[in-house]
């Protein structure tokens, strides 16, 4: 349901680039009242570029519309922006452009989205960023009006029959109930407890899953896989079962369902992020071939964990754990110098391992512009930085970048390195400059290409709470402990 415009740099564009966000938003299931909010922000902010910023140039202006289960993302990229763009009464050209917008229509903008950024990144361009998030009713709320009772534990029969089948938009109520009546407030996706936004993504198929009911139809169980944006994997997340119900083996057969899906559906690998205050998640993935390859730091907020552990204070840490889907996709890597023994230990957890690519002894700077790609996480305040593609101002854009976020308080900063090409040797040196530390390997992550993850944590993280289960992940801990004490020394 993403879409994407690319418009040339006219005043007669902004009116049907402004008709097209407002229907796009309408179609996804957003209200009319945010909707036209987010269509009026997009025309501010194109007026702005076109009148303040671009006068008398050509080339066009690219908008990205991205749908999230809980938000709408609106990217509006100016890649031949001038270097004073967007602000004429910036007299300090150091000041930071979100905290004084200056121009009317900007501040028009922020105040008409729920999060705002501007990023400057020099030569590859200038971006706005406008979040709008899906506002619905809380399943509470929803169990109120309704006056409804809960007898669903009341009636369990001792040998119950259980009817396992896809879930759909209309079970999406079913669902946040059983979230609910099972983790109260305590459960750490929040949009469960939102059931028009569970039906949206069923719907609009950023998610499938399977519920499990009882011979009287009572919901028991869901699993759900969300499908990756960029990539023909899918994270397996949001399981539940209630608390009479388990036991009887509810959550393995649910899990068995959702694998066959995946591969119905032609995807080639599955992920989870167990939290790692424990080892249950890691050791069930582990018992249905799930690889563990990264260990990323600072993830979680701590707060949606506090009924495990009321002494958290610090955000959390998570471990990937993989499993491949398919045999047959052949992959070549090239492994940076200062990782290497420990990332050949991490494949060889494979029984397909990829091709090792021998380091040329110069490489030489690609050519063009360097392709950056921004994700932010607003509610556990980390950022995600896709490398598309390795570029001459690759380290010039980075420091853009880093700049532009200064005006976030970032717990974390994460960066995906495509190790398909042997400039990841140089891109590693530079981060691990920069106080990137290493996570680890995602495997096919974006466009089917495994990454390297590199990561910048500016909180305090808790070893002792970053528990793993087996030796490949056990020695890539250690080398996260040492790298992340010589840095925080540094």
């Amino acid at each position: 349901m993403n879409a994407h415009l690319n418009l040339q740099r006219k005043v007669d564009l902004i009116g049907s680039a402004t008709d097209f966000t407002y229907k796009w938003c309408i179609n996804i299931g957003m209200n009319s009242e945010n909707s036209a909010a987010l269509s009026l922000a997009v025309d501010e902010l194109l007026t702005n570029i076109i009148y303040n910023a671009t006068q008398n140039r050509g080339g066009n202006i690219e908008i990205w519309y991205h749908y999230r289960i809980s938000e709408i993302e609106i990217v509006i990229k100016d890649q031949d922006g001038v270097e004073k763009a967007y602000l004429n009464s910036r007299s300090n050209k150091n000041k930071n452009i979100n905290d004084d917008f200056g121009e009317v229509n900007l501040k028009i903008a922020k105040k008409l989205t729920d999060n705002f950024l501007f990023l400057d990144k020099g030569e590859d361009g200038r971006e706005f960023r406008i979040v709008k998030e899906l506002k619905s009713d809380h399943i509470e709320s929803i169990i109120a009006k309704k006056n409804l009772s809960d007898n669903s534990e009341n009636d369990l029969d001792t040998e119950p029959i259980y009817l396992f089948t896809p879930a759909t938009a209309d079970d999406a109520e079913d669902i946040c109930k059983l979230i609910y009546r099972t983790y109260d407030y305590s459960y750490y996706k929040d949009d469960l407890y939102f059931p028009m936004r569970v039906g949206m993504a069923i719907r609009n198929e950023l998610k499938f899953g399977v519920i499990a009911r009882t011979a009287n139809s009572k919901p028991a169980g869901y699993f759900a896989v969300i499908k990756k944006e960029n990539s023909l994997i899918g994270e397996v997340g949001e399981a539940v079962v209630t608390p009479n119900h388990r036991k009887r083996g509810l959550m393995k057969k649910m899990l068995n369902n959702l694998i066959d899906t995946s591969r119905k559906k032609g995807l080639i690998g599955l992920y989870g992020t167990a939290v790692s205050i424990h080892l249950i998640s890691q050791i069930v993935n582990t018992k249905f071939g799930f690889i563990s390859t990264a260990i990323i730091l600072g993830n979680l907020p701590a707060y949606v964990f506090v009924h495990m552990d009321n002494t958290l204070k610090d955000p959390l840490s998570v471990v990937l754990d993989y499993l491949p889907l398919s045999e047959e996709w052949d992959r070549s890597v090239y492994l940076p110098e200062s990782y290497e023994s420990i990332l050949k230990k991490l494949y060889s957890q494979f029984k397909i391992k990829p091709q090792f690519q021998q380091l040329p002894e110069r490489v030489s700077t690609p050519e063009g512009k360097t392709d950056l790609q921004l994700k932010i996480k607003y509610d556990a305040n980390v950022a995600l930085i896709i490398v598309r593609k390795y570029g001459n101002t690759f380290e010039s854009s980075l420091f853009r970048l880093f700049e532009s976020l200064k005006g976030l308080i970032l717990n974390s900063v994460y960066i995906d390195l495509p190790l398909n090409d042997p400039w990841v040797n140089a891109a590693t040196g530079y981060l691990k400059s920069k106080g990137f530390i290493i996570a680890g390997i995602m495997p096919m992550f974006h466009n089917e290409t495994d990454h390297l993850r590199m990561q910048k944590i500016n909180t305090n993280i808790d070893f002792d709470k970053v528990k793993v289960l087996n030796e490949k992940a056990l020695e890539l801990k250690e080398i996260i402990m040492k790298e992340y004490s010589l840095v925080r020394k540094s």
